[in-house]
């Protein structure tokens, strides 16, 4: 059988913004807080321009025979009434009692019970029935939380998509690089002699970029073109090598034979077309290149795996071709007149950024018929298989690439997105021989990796 005790209820005479009418607080043997704070038990609005109080309190009798109102604040603007009358030190509270203050709609009627529905284990707040805020947050909550749901799935689905407006800062530090002659020269000293010119027939163009550390970047190739001399000796193009290639080896040659202090080199006229007012005219020698990957026993082009030019050889066709890129300096008159800027990605960033099925978005002037490379493009596609590192935390190889490029996008940047933006990840290189649909690319850390070796 149930215990029997007396206890009393206040019950909420008026709705407001915590309560509906008729929410009730059972209790018996607690002290019962009334007031606006998150302390008090019976929680009332605050309708007054002060700050939240304790405005009164509840406490049973000592010898348990009923219960006294205490009004607990000193402020008249907090008067505690019980049926309309002042309240003035305390209150021997009878069933039937109303209780307000001054400055406050609600009422709250104090009733006495003497039945088994209360065990007086404590302070318990009744609901008449479920609150308009209650329902709100039933309403709500379900609306925030598949709200949420599709926040963290729309940012799953976006946060490799590249916007418009990150494309358009980077296409503005984006230019052709096209190559108007090459020579081969006789440097002595001071004095330089021109031994051999060309002008090829169609000038060979591709990508640079300019960086946000005032770096000029293009790939080494751009710089060296593989071109033939066919128009100019009329010979059968399948028993002549390509003439640069020949010149190069020419000079490399020259270079060994003859120690007198003269050195010969091919040098490449390039114009860099902007868009300032005057193009700009380059140099390949203006440019780094990092010759310690060079290798190649014989001359060919791209279809032979040892395509560069070197005296040594190495086993890894992918370890050779970390060379195909360039850098120099970029000239003042380009930095002060270009609004964007290619963010270069730190060794430290790489491991987290080159992830199989990675997005990769592609930037260059393609050399197509009735575009001649005069019009900037850029192409999405995927990091084809994941990087391998080494010792010195930098990618050891190529980036292979599932893109659908053509050339003139030589050279260009190589873009990935990291938190907010994108970053530069990598140079275009070279198409597999096997599968056009792949692409190479030199990892732009490779930059990063020159110029350590520089200090």
């Amino acid at each position: 059988m149930s215990e029997v005790k007396n206890y009393y209820t206040l019950r909420y005479e008026h709705a407001d913004a915590l309560h509906r009418a008729g929410d009730r607080l059972y209790n018996a043997a607690d002290v019962l807080h009334i007031g606006q704070t998150d302390y008090c038990e019976a929680r009332l609005v605050n309708e007054s321009p002060f700050e939240d109080a304790v405005l009164a309190v509840v406490r049973p009798q000592d010898d348990g025979s009923g219960w006294m109102l205490v009004p607990v604040s000193p402020y008249k603007e907090h008067e505690v009434r019980v049926g309309g009358t002042p309240v003035d030190c305390l209150h021997l509270l009878r069933d039937g009692d109303r209780i307000s203050f001054a400055g406050s709609r609600q009422e709250l009627l104090f009733n006495i019970h003497h039945d088994s529905e209360y065990l007086a284990k404590g302070i318990t707040p009744v609901k008449a029935g479920i609150s308009r805020w209650t329902l709100s947050a039933l309403v709500v909550l379900p609306l925030i939380l598949v709200g949420a749901l599709g926040w963290w799935f729309n940012e799953r689905i976006n946060r490799e998509k590249f916007t418009d407006a990150m494309i358009q800062d980077v296409e503005n530090a984006v230019f052709r690089l096209r190559i108007d002659s090459f020579q081969l020269v006789a440097v002595a000293g001071e004095d330089t002699v021109v031994l051999r010119s060309h002008i090829p027939p169609l000038a060979p163009s591709g990508t640079a970029f300019l960086t946000s550390d005032s770096l000029l970047v293009t790939a080494r190739h751009c710089l060296q073109p593989w071109l033939n001399d066919e128009d100019t000796l009329g010979l059968d193009t399948s028993k002549i090598e390509p003439l640069y290639t020949r010149w190069a080896l020419q000079a490399e040659t020259h270079n060994q034979l003859i120690d007198d202090g003269t050195k010969w080199e091919v040098v490449s006229f390039l114009t860099l077309i902007t868009s300032m007012e005057s193009d700009l005219s380059l140099r390949s020698t203006d440019f780094f290149v990092n010759t310690s990957r060079d290798n190649i026993v014989e001359i060919g082009d791209y279809s032979h795996e040892y395509y560069w030019r070197s005296i040594t050889v190495r086993p890894s066709y992918k370890e050779m071709a970390l060379g195909d890129m360039a850098f120099m300096r970029a000239p003042e008159a380009l930095m002060s007149s270009q609004k964007g800027m290619v963010v270069r990605a730190r060794g430290s960033d790489m491991h987290s950024l080159l992830k199989p099925n990675a997005s990769l978005l592609v930037l260059g002037y393609p050399n197509l018929s009735h575009q001649s490379g005069k019009r900037l493009q850029n192409v999405v596609g995927k990091l084809n298989t994941e990087v391998l590192f080494d010792d010195e935390g930098l990618p050891g190889e190529l980036l292979c690439m599932n893109v659908d490029l053509t050339e003139g996008y030589s050279g260009g940047p190589i873009m990935m997105r990291s938190g907010s933006g994108m970053v530069c990840v990598g140079l275009v290189s070279v198409t597999d021989n096997l599968s056009k649909d792949v692409k190479y690319a030199v990892p732009v850390t490779e930059i990063q990796r020159c110029k350590t070796q520089q200090e």
